[in-house]
């Protein structure tokens, strides 16, 4: 469980770090404003997400959620909240989807491959 916690806060630190850093570099207030959000942003933050539920294993799904949401705090660091936070969420909940079945499938192939006591009962 304390390792857990302790994964859990380290990708939480990452994304974080991370959602700030493209804005950083692109010149932008908001991850998704970015001109290459889609082809490049984006897809890495996927692939974030599948090693981090991986490593998770049975909690793998709330990697994804994790790393796409940690965009919102970067968002309202940046450019603050406004009359167009609700569709920035109900964006963060699109982006979030498919980022969270990655993840969960990631962390479901983790407990195929090496299934530890717990998860082979």
């Amino acid at each position: 469980m304390l390792f857990r916690t302790v994964l859990l806060a380290a990708i939480t630190a990452f994304a974080l770090l991370y959602w700030q850093m493209v804005c950083d570099v692109t010149g932008v207030n908001e991850p998704w404003d970015a001109a290459d959000f889609l082809s490049k942003w984006y897809p890495f933050a996927l692939a974030a997400s599948a090693v981090s539920g991986f490593w998770l294993r049975l909690w793998g799904w709330s990697a994804g959620l994790i790393i796409i949401f940690a965009q919102l705090p970067v968002m309202l660091l940046n450019s603050g909240s406004g009359p167009l936070l609700v569709v920035g969420l109900i964006l963060l909940v699109g982006f979030a989807f498919p980022a969270s079945l990655i993840s969960a499938a990631a962390g479901q192939i983790a407990t195929l491959v090496a299934p530890t006591n717990k998860e082979a009962k």
